[in-house]
């Protein structure tokens, strides 16, 4: 039997799972979860903006952006609004709460990467990052 745990793919899904672990424990003292922040975190930086927009950039589906709109919006920490231009869409961005509670919560990529990164030379990562965009690039539908 193949012993997996020697393949790159294994690896980078164990690091994703973890990684993701420690982004939920980072955020879960705000009650916001990996998905909520990448919303508020392009409403702050980007501002207003259609929510189909929004959907579009973090590649989910529309059930997905409305339950975690909905969610964000009970929260108050997004207000949502109809398009003027095109009623069968909608607006979102960051309320006063929500802008409060994003300059509030630390970055939780910035020390989940600090720390799974601690030790490893830059030329290590730069190294790790090639082989993975590679292997990526490989598997495009466009090969």
């Amino acid at each position: 039997m193949e012993d997996h745990s020697r393949h790159l793919g294994h690896w980078i899904k164990q690091y994703t799972l973890l990684v993701n672990r420690a982004l939920d424990k980072t955020l879960k003292p705000y009650d916001i979860g990996r998905s909520q922040w990448y919303i508020l975190y392009h409403l702050h930086h980007e501002g207003k903006m259609a929510q189909h927009q929004l959907q579009s950039i973090l590649h989910i589906e529309s059930a997905t952006i409305t339950n975690l709109m909905t969610a964000l919006v009970k929260k108050e920490l997004v207000k949502q609004t109809a398009d003027p231009n095109n009623k069968r869409y909608k607006v979102v961005q960051l309320t006063a709460k929500g802008e409060a509670l994003w300059q509030e919560m630390p970055d939780p990529l910035k020390l989940v990467r600090s720390r799974s990164l601690r030790g490893i030379s830059a030329e290590d990562i730069a190294t790790a990052r090639n082989v993975i965009m590679t292997a990526a690039h490989n598997l495009t539908d466009d090969k």
